[in-house]
């Protein structure tokens, strides 16, 4: 590792694991550097040892697997070996006989819970073929089961993406609480249950609510063989530490700019008008809001400019971009009764994040990495849900993010 990137102390161990483990990854070795005139003291000739000059293949039989030494010596004298062998997945040949599985996700929180859901279905999406077995194996035993909860009762790959395409509020349906009259049932009996698999649907139901109530169980007790998917990460919440309290004003507009470009010009979103309305202001209800000319990054000052009920964006020759006037009505007469809407929609297409943005930028709307917290949009002939991620300090300051992916 000395000659790729100097001298790294103690972390020349790590740093040369990592590149052993990325060779293997690839299946490639790397050429050695400053090797072209080999030591006349080592007899490379005789000997199975060579240096490798330029990237080649490392290939293996079909019965070992790829083996590797790391080689860490200090200026001191210690001395460290490390002897890394590649792990593959024993494939097992013999199809294993479910034809229900219960599928397990959960969340720190309901986002969180919501965007493990969605990056599971985006993955099996991918997927040519897949194996539910595996699936169902790693999600339920090889993975840590948080407080926020939810399972799938599934046949196949197609019936999981659409479980997995439902809205989150919609899982009071009675399909998954469907329970027998008696409700005092213990874990053991639950266990003694286990050897008979004559009932899967009812049995995973039982589990199911268990599950929900956040039980402890045994989940590998289900299962008869060991057999790990390769499955998409758990997501977590992202939080931002704020040291000082931001003073609101157009001063830090410059670092929006190149986030949201509109047929090849940078112009500040509307969103962030608004959002600064309200920051400024502490208004409940912006009202006759009016955008008279887009806010460029080619002028060089905007001004804030807030009066008794009433605010203006204009620049120092006086042009107005944007104004509006503020109000203090009850935000209950706005509720939209999410979950009403969530429960009636029906026949829905979804669209995920990367096909929205895709999209927009074929249309001439570019957007930077700060303004993609759109989810997904689920959608009929009537009527579109979508779920837009923010972190919990966004969630109260109103973050102009959040009112764009609105809009």
């Amino acid at each position: 590792m000395k000659s790729n990137i100097g001298h790294l102390e103690s972390a020349a161990g790590v740093a040369g694991i990592i590149k052993v483990l990325y060779q293997m990854y690839n299946e490639k070795i790397v050429p050695t550097l400053n090797s072209k005139t080999p030591n006349s003291y080592i007899n490379f000739d005789d000997s199975p040892f060579y240096l490798s000059q330029e990237q080649i293949a490392w290939n293996k039989s079909d019965i070992k697997n790829r083996i590797a030494m790391i080689s860490s010596f200090c200026a001191g004298g210690a001395n460290a070996n490390a002897i890394i062998e590649e792990f593959k997945i024993n494939e097992i040949s013999d199809k294993i006989p479910y034809k229900l599985f219960i599928i397990l996700i959960s969340g720190h929180s309901i986002g969180a819970l919501q965007r493990n859901i969605d990056a599971l279905r985006i993955w099996l999406k991918g997927k040519n073929e897949i194996d539910l077995y595996s699936i169902t194996y790693t999600l339920s035993v090889c993975r840590e089961h948080y407080k926020y909860r939810r399972f799938f009762i599934v046949e196949n790959k197609e019936q999981l993406i659409n479980k997995l395409s439902e809205n989150l509020f919609n899982f009071t349906i009675p399909e998954y609480y469907e329970m027998e009259q008696q409700q005092d049932f213990q874990l053991e009996s639950i266990e003694l249950q286990l050897l008979n698999f004559n009932d899967l649907l009812k049995l995973y139901k039982r589990l199911g609510k268990l599950y929900l109530d956040c039980h402890e169980f045994d989940w590998s007790k289900i299962y008869s063989v060991r057999k790990i998917s390769d499955l998409p990460p758990y997501e977590f919440d992202d939080y931002i530490h704020w040291i000082d309290q931001p003073k609101y004003g157009l001063a830090d507009k410059d670092k929006y700019y190149h986030h949201h470009i509109v047929n090849n010009k940078k112009l500040l979103p509307a969103a962030y008008t608004l959002s600064l309305a309200q920051k400024t202001t502490q208004a409940q209800e912006l009202l006759n809001i009016c955008w008279l000319k887009p806010l460029v990054n080619n002028i060089e000052h905007y001004e804030f400019i807030n009066t008794k009920n009433n605010f203006v964006i204009s620049d120092t020759n006086k042009n107005e971009y944007c104004s509006g006037s503020v109000g203090l009505s009850n935000i209950e007469q706005y509720n939209l009764k999410l979950h009403k809407i969530s429960t009636e929609l029906q026949d829905i297409s979804i669209i995920e994040k990367d096909e929205i943005y895709k999209k927009l930028a074929e249309n001439g709307y570019a957007y930077g990495d700060k303004y993609r917290k759109l989810q997904w949009i689920k959608y009929n002939n009537d009527c579109a849900l979508g779920a837009i991620y923010c972190n919990p300090s966004e969630i109260f300051n109103i973050d102009q993010s959040i009112i764009d992916s609105g809009l």
